[in-house]
């Protein structure tokens, strides 16, 4: 019974509902580590779940979301619109939720003891980047990398309040001075084109080798859309 309730998403109810209405045979095992356990025929539940289908409402409770969530995830399976949903499409629905990518903000806020807005200011000022869900673009999350660069963030205290006098940036902000991702930054820096140190809260990136490498990456930049940060912009205009 309870393997036919997770396989084909009936409440037990609901079982023993066709059970009682002679739609579902059962019976109850003798033997071995089969006794008293009751039983129903898996092709009979097929069946009956074939036929049946799901109500949007009836699938969405089963799956444990709202409606308005589960019309994107239907469309996500190329589910064509009909009156009832098949158990099928239900199983797949279910299989995206159970294998879902990351963490969305406020699960990310709420795993690093942090309010969303310090994960989107770090969002904002490139010291992580946010993937979308194939199935659903609407859907950003963060991977398990880009949530351990947050932790590493937040312990090098980029709270995105000003910087005192110390010269030196943490990575989120030392991304942002030279302008370019976080990603970018620790490439440069693992390939000793940027001078770095370690402290005991994190990386602080010198500014003036991390400018010089800004400026010599901004000399060649390929893509005529980027924008060099303002410092740059104010150096060429005065030279």
């Amino acid at each position: 019974m309870e393997t036919a309730r997770k396989l084909y998403l009936f409440t037990l109810a609901e079982l023993r509902t066709h059970i009682a209405q002679g739609r579902l045979q059962a019976k109850t095992g003798t033997a071995g580590a089969m006794r008293g356990i009751e039983y129903v025929s898996r092709q009979q539940c097929a069946q009956i779940r074939e036929k049946e289908g799901f109500t949007h409402e009836a699938a969405a409770r089963r799956l444990g979301i709202t409606v308005a969530r589960l019309r994107p995830l239907l469309a996500g399976v190329q589910w064509r619109e009909a009156p009832l949903i098949p158990l099928a499409t239900v199983q797949a629905v279910k299989k995206r939720l159970e294998s879902r990518e990351g963490h969305d903000v406020q699960e990310a806020a709420a795993a690093l003891g942090v309010p969303p807005q310090w994960v989107e200011d770090r969002i904002n000022d490139g010291t992580v980047r946010v993937s979308r869900a194939k199935w659903d673009r609407r859907r950003r999350y963060l991977t398990a990398p880009m949530l351990e660069r947050l932790r590493t963030a937040l312990a090098a205290g980029e709270t995105g309040a000003p910087e005192s006098g110390n010269s030196d940036l943490g990575l989120g902000k030392a991304a942002l001075d030279a302008g370019v991702s976080a990603a970018t930054l620790v490439r440069w820096a693992e390939a000793g084109e940027v001078a770095r140190y370690e402290t005991p809260r994190g990386w602080r990136y010198p500014r003036q080798s991390l400018r010089a490498r800004a400026r010599s990456y901004w000399a060649n930049v390929r893509f005529h859309r980027a924008q060099p940060p303002a410092w740059l912009t104010a150096d060429r205009s005065t030279g």
